[in-house]
């Protein structure tokens, strides 16, 4: 639907076509703005439809009744905003399909029109709720469906309004003033005492890294200078390539900086381990290869670094646990992308160091610190969860035991990878100013 030769390849595949130059040429070939009268939900009967269909978010599974179900759900809650009937995990379901993942125009042009309607209704729900709640998750969202409903079989005048509603909604958070900053509550981790040693073995400590993380060579060095002797250490191998590397979705968004520092760009810095470490390396999610290092090697405390979703498997191994560095403040910015949502939502950023569990990034927090200001914020919020994994570290050599956990509190929210028109408007805004940097 979209005009050829209006935007790029790469802002083709990563949906980046919310922009009002799109919009104008599609206003010339499509018409102006409307709402499609060939979509009709079935009536319902009693109170309706109580919760929206899950299934609605992956193509494959959006049967003719669950299609249905969907119209007559967006008839029934077009004007409430409320998360009683589930919409909460409507934004996770479709958050998690393969629908909203790059590239966007081949994703859009595998729907059937029906289907690629719904989803631009539901795209204008979300932009909707967005604007009554402050909740830009599902603006977020909303832009994902729309740009792959831009290059669907939709009928052009619901996808030009879509486009149309999408396009002001971003400008609008663009032109409001940012938030001031809000306090975080940090949990300073206290130097532990050293406790006699006599009568239990020394603490085993293994790290389970990625294979170009660039937060092992900084974690090792870090241990290293404060007396901390790891056990082994267990090198992940990546998966197959991305169909699209150069895509905004292969890495969290950090502002520009005019001197990037080595190995926290994609380039990893030499890693310097020392020969005594053992180093073993297993596949791609050869989740049984690692469970029997960390058995072989009797692990106590397991430290995460660069790592995607570990499974239950290869975290009941631990004697005291598995610990993981997360850059955001928790139960509130779970999931990804935290820095950036943080500073489009007004707060500064926080990392968090807390037990790895089943539930991603829902585990107690052992502590946390608010992002120091000034200097390169990659490389700062980099240093931050390395300091707070090796205090944890050094807590357990001295002690034997975790440091006190704190139960996460508050109301839980999970972020997602940040559309590219989002991104923008942090470019825009210079967001170091946001903790005292410089622009």
């Amino acid at each position: 639907m979209i005009p050829p030769g209006t935007v790029t390849a790469a802002a083709a595949a990563d949906g980046d076509v919310i922009t009002r130059k799109v919009l104008t040429a599609l206003q010339a070939v499509a018409g102006a703005p409307g709402l499609p009268g060939c979509l009709t939900a079935a009536p319902t009967t009693g109170n309706g439809v109580r919760r929206v269909p899950l299934g609605i978010a992956r193509p494959s599974r959006a049967t003719s009744a669950a299609r249905a179900q969907m119209l007559a759900w967006l008839q029934q809650h077009s004007d409430q905003h409320a998360d009683h009937d589930g919409e909460e995990a409507l934004l996770h379901a479709v958050e998690s399909s393969a629908l909203v993942r790059p590239p966007a125009a081949e994703r859009g042009a595998r729907l059937d029109g029906e289907l690629a309607a719904i989803y631009l209704m539901l795209a204008r729900h979300w932009i909707r709720r967005s604007q009554r709640t402050g909740d830009h998750r599902y603006l977020n969202a909303a832009l994902k469906l729309v740009a792959a409903g831009l290059y669907s079989p939709a009928p052009p005048p619901l996808a030009v309004a879509a486009l149309a509603e999408a396009v002001d909604a971003v400008e609008h958070i663009g032109h409001e003033a940012v938030p001031a900053s809000l306090p975080q509550p940090d949990r300073p981790l206290t130097p532990a005492r050293a406790e006699s040693a006599a009568g239990r073995p020394p603490v085993r400590i293994a790290v389970l890294a990625g294979a170009a993380s660039s937060g092992l060579p900084l974690f090792h060095s870090a241990a290293t200078a404060a007396g901390i002797e790891l056990s082994t250490i267990v090198l992940h191998q990546p998966g197959p390539p991305a169909p699209h590397p150069g895509s905004v979705y292969d890495s969290a968004w950090y502002p520009r900086s005019a001197a990037p520092g080595p190995g926290l760009h994609g380039q990893p810095l030499p890693p310097a381990l020392a020969p005594a470490v053992p180093r073993h390396s297993v596949g791609h999610q050869d989740w049984a290869a690692v469970a029997a290092v960390l058995c072989a090697d009797r692990t106590d405390l397991l430290i995460l670094l660069g790592m995607d979703v570990v499974p239950p498997a290869v975290l009941a191994v631990p004697a005291l646990g598995t610990v993981n560095a997360h850059n955001g403040a928790l139960p509130a910015y779970r999931g990804m992308d935290a820095v950036a949502w943080a500073f489009l939502t007004g707060t500064a950023p926080v990392c968090s160091v807390h037990l790895a569990t089943d539930d991603v990034d829902a585990g107690d927090v052992l502590a946390s610190q608010t992002v120091p200001a000034g200097g390169d914020l990659r490389r700062t919020v980099k240093s931050t969860q390395i300091a707070l994994l090796t205090a944890v570290s050094r807590h357990v050599t001295a002690t034997g035991r975790l440091p006190p956990a704190h139960p996460q509190s508050g109301t839980p929210r999970r972020y997602y990878r940040m559309h590219p028109a989002l991104r923008r408007l942090l470019d825009a805004r210079r967001p170091t100013a946001l903790i005292g940097g410089t622009p």
